[in-house]
């Protein structure tokens, strides 16, 4: 479920698309191999320095890991994904790590078609 290593965010951050909303940039890219099974999407966290101490970090980190978590289903199968939130972003609770990240699915093409449900561990 998580992206990692230099070779993937590198490779996301060179041929993925970029969007944003008011607290988030996001970069999104097809998983390597074409294969685009449900277990196929991966999310990637960079926060820096400017998001606040590492209190601050963490907790945007925690929060942003759960509402993926949580709405993981929702995207469309074989998305790699990394989010980079904004300098004083203002994600302090899941209720807004979740809007935030739903939007930037959305304005970003990867949540999935309302009419098909979501996919639960490869089943409709």
């Amino acid at each position: 479920m998580r992206l990692k290593g230099r070779k993937n965010f590198s490779r996301v951050f060179e041929t993925g698309d970029k969007s944003a909303t008011k607290s988030l940039v996001m970069w999104n890219a097809a998983p390597p191999g074409g294969d685009t099974s449900p277990e196929d999407r991966r999310m990637g966290l960079a926060v820096s320095r400017k998001a606040g101490g590492a209190v601050r970090r963490n907790r945007i980190k925690r929060v942003l890991r759960e509402a993926y978590r949580l709405n993981r289903f929702q995207l469309k199968d074989g998305a790699d994904f990394i989010i980079y939130p904004k300098a004083g972003c203002g994600i302090d609770s899941l209720a807004g790590a979740q809007k935030e990240l739903l939007q930037a699915w959305e304005r970003a093409g990867l949540l999935r078609d309302p009419g098909t449900g979501p996919r639960r561990n490869g089943k409709a």
